[in-house]
């Protein structure tokens, strides 16, 4: 698995070259994507809308400098959803692709695309947003796992605080040295800074619930998972050290050093309102309306980043690994085992993507269907597989081990068998309807025992 993410960028440019303007900020394809390019490589670009007329016929040799594909969407008749529509087509072959890339920018703040948001996050793709503040759906902002608003990009028009180097410099050029300046950031947290703190203890506590140690990149991390617009820069901090040491004053939380540059964190407050994870994974708290079942399940899982592969084809993958296996009782490393499933789901005419294949073997783990003949910390393309279980019991495992995971979140969670059929096998049929209820009767049995 590669360290550095693969990006691929859809572009509303009709909408945000109208609604630029109003907002006050120019329209500069350049700066946006530069912003991008700290997120990871850049390995397409497509923009949408009717190049022949304003305001974007000003701006196409922006975008072909930029080699950013201009797809023509004429406007010569009514619809305002031909972008949307051609983005979300787009979107989802590419999120089908084998080499599907890592991290999907779907620049617009139109409610319209939380759908599409939806649906590739499902299949553990990332997802970010970029818009402007005042018309950015709050709806799409929680469907992404970053929002980025596109104002922020010009604080020199917008008020927003400038870069951390540049903040560093006036504030050495006023102190007369680095130190200073860093002191001096450190005590201009904006007015409304009790918000970020208040997210920072949630994301705190988070992290001590899932049992792991709060360290500054965790939380940080943790942070953005919460609250996709999350961005220290917008409470007027340099960087995020900074952030947490003025937590630190406010009595929100106490910063121990540690060996190279990254320290923990002790949360010694709690938040003001801390919100139910329920409404950080949408507008609809799940599990409030029987007839979304599988809407609300499906939601969970995305939350979860795990995509879920149809029936036929997780079942094929697993009869593929572990015929594969048979031929090499040693154990197949993960790397391998990934090609190994891509391949053969090509010559059936299958196309998964990779990070689905990929989140299928980690599951297969979690559902302790492998023992380790090596395994390093975290899995990594060395991680070697031995089988513990036949194929059949594999695929039963990780039907349940879904299911569970929905549970651990929700333990209120209704589990109908006919949502938990339609989830895990395509249909309610009778022999589906059978599986869904010894999946059910499994994960029920195990909740009351840890009672």
């Amino acid at each position: 698995m590669s360290d550095t993410d693969t990006i691929a960028v859809f572009i509303d440019a009709e909408n945000l070259a109208a609604l630029s303007p109003e907002a006050g900020v120019p329209f500069d394809i350049k700066k946006l994507l530069e912003k991008l390019r700290e997120e990871g490589t850049i390995r397409y670009a497509k923009a949408y809308g009717d190049w022949t007329r304003r305001p974007l016929s000003l701006y196409r040799n922006d975008f072909q400098d930029s080699t950013v594909e201009m797809c023509m969407l004429s406007t010569n008749f009514r619809g305002k959803n031909t972008a949307d529509i051609q983005m979300a087509m787009d979107a989802l072959e590419m999120a089908l692709l084998p080499a599907a890339p890592t991290t999907m920018v779907i620049v617009s703040g139109d409610r319209d695309f939380v759908p599409l948001a939806q649906k590739i996050r499902r299949y553990g793709i990332k997802v970010i947003g970029i818009g402007l503040k005042d018309s950015a759906s709050d709806a799409l902002k929680k469907q992404c796992d970053r929002y980025i608003y596109y104002d922020e990009l010009f604080p020199e028009v917008d008020g927003t605080p400038a870069s951390p180097a540049e903040e560093q410099q006036k504030g050495a050029a006023a102190k007369g040295g680095r130190a200073a300046s860093a002191t001096a950031a450190a005590a201009t947290a904006a007015p409304d800074a009790k918000p970020v703190f208040d997210l920072m203890a949630r994301a705190g506590l988070a992290l001590l619930a899932r049992g792991e140690e709060v360290t500054g990149s965790r939380l940080n991390n943790m942070m953005r998972q919460l609250d996709p617009a999350y961005d220290f820069r917008r409470f007027r901090f340099n960087s995020f050290k900074t952030m947490v040491e003025a937590a630190e004053k406010a009595k929100y939380t106490k910063m121990h050093p540690r060996e190279g540059q990254d320290f923990t964190v002790e949360i010694c407050k709690s938040p003001a309102a801390a919100q139910p994870r329920a409404e950080l994974i949408g507008q609809r708290k799940p599990f409030k309306d029987n007839d979304r079942l599988l809407d609300d399940y499906l939601q969970v899982l995305a939350d979860k980043r795990v995509p879920l592969l149809p029936a036929v084809t997780r079942t094929e993958a697993v009869q593929d690994l572990w015929a594969e296996f048979a031929k090499r009782p040693e154990g197949i490393s993960f790397g391998e085992a990934c090609a190994l499933l891509a391949t053969r789901a090509r010559e059936r005419g299958v196309m998964p993507p990779v990070i689905a294949l990929e989140k299928l073997l980690v599951t297969l783990g979690i559902a302790g269907c492998f023992t380790y003949a090596f395994r390093p910390v975290e899995i990594s393309d060395s991680t070697v597989f031995v089988p513990s279980v036949t194929a059949e019991d594999a695929c039963a495992q990780v039907d349940y081990t879904y299911i569970r995971g929905i549970v651990m979140d929700y333990p209120d969670a209704p589990l109908v068998p006919d949502a938990v059929a339609q989830l895990l096998y395509g249909d309610d049929g009778e022999e589906s309807l059978a599986k869904a209820k010894r999946v059910i009767s499994k994960v029920t049995h195990q909740a009351l025992g840890n009672k």
